[in-house]
C-alpha cells in the first residue's frame, strides 16, 4: 500500500517526457562558436546541450562537460570540467571558460544559438544541413 505522503511525492514529480521536451532537440546538435561579444570568435569551440541535463563541446583544446539548471531561457552551466591537455591556445580556452561560466540565458533559433550572462555573449552557430 502506498502512502499518502509518498503517493503526493510522487505525483509531484516531473514525468520523464516532460523533462525532455524541456529541451528542444535541436540544441543536441553540435554548435560552433562564432562570435564574442558581436566580435568573430577568433579560436574554435563547440557546445551541444541535451535533454538530460548535460553540456558538452570541445574548447580550444580540450573536450568538457558540465550540467546545467534553468528552466530555458534562464541557463547556468555548473560543476564544468574538462581533459588536461595543454596547447597554444590556453589563454583562448581559459577565456572561454570563463565566459561560459557567466552565462545565464540561453535563447535559440534554428541556426543559431544565443548565450549571455555576466555583460557577455556568445553565438553559436549549426553546421548547414
Amino acid at each position: 500500500m502506498i502512502r499518502p505522503i509518498a503517493l503526493a511525492l510522487l505525483l509531484s514529480l516531473p514525468a520523464a517526457a516532460e523533462a525532455q521536451q524541456a529541451i528542444p532537440p535541436v540544441l543536441a546538435l553540435e554548435w560552433t562558436l562564432a562570435e564574442v561579444d558581436g566580435q568573430p570568435a577568433g579560436y574554435t569551440a563547440t557546445l551541444s546541450v541535451d535533454a538530460e541535463g548535460r553540456l558538452t563541446g570541445r574548447a580550444p583544446c580540450n573536450r568538457y562537460f558540465a550540467g546545467f539548471t534553468g528552466t530555458l531561457p534562464e541557463f547556468r552551466p555548473e560543476a564544468m570540467g574538462s581533459t588536461r591537455m595543454a596547447c597554444d591556445a590556453m589563454a583562448e580556452e581559459d577565456a572561454y571558460f570563463t565566459l561560459l561560466q557567466g552565462v545565464d540565458r540561453l535563447t535559440h533559433s534554428e541556426r543559431e544559438l544565443h548565450l549571455s550572462g555576466a555583460g557577455h555573449s556568445l553565438i553559436f552557430r549549426r553546421p548547414l544541413d
